[in-house]
């Protein structure tokens, strides 16, 4: 109802702005991120590592749906990394949680 008039009122009907066409997943967003990495960090140093970890973390982890990745993913991640490379520092491993 309208305040002043007692009219009743239609309800707004309208498309919705974002119709998604399929999940995304880790590797449909891998071009954005990598790009993202290329232009706001400003280390050489840190976008090689970054790029390398998020490679990484897709060969490792296969191609999840980003609504569906989980901090225990992270974990995961780190422990097949670890079972790998069994000398590796467990600690330097835990920064790419950070």
């Amino acid at each position: 109802m309208r305040r002043l008039t007692n009219e009743p009122v239609e309800p707004i009907s309208r498309p919705a702005r974002i119709v998604p066409s399929e999940a995304l997943t880790y590797s449909s967003v891998m071009p954005e991120y990598l790009e993202r990495v290329e232009r706001d960090t400003p280390l050489e140093d840190t976008k090689r590592k970054k790029k390398r970890w998020a490679k990484q973390f897709l060969d490792v982890m296969d191609d999840l749906e980003i609504a569906a990745i989980k901090p225990k993913h992270a974990y995961d991640y780190l422990d097949k990394v670890l079972s790998e490379n069994p000398k590796r520092s467990n600690k330097k491993l835990k920064v790419h949680l950070i």
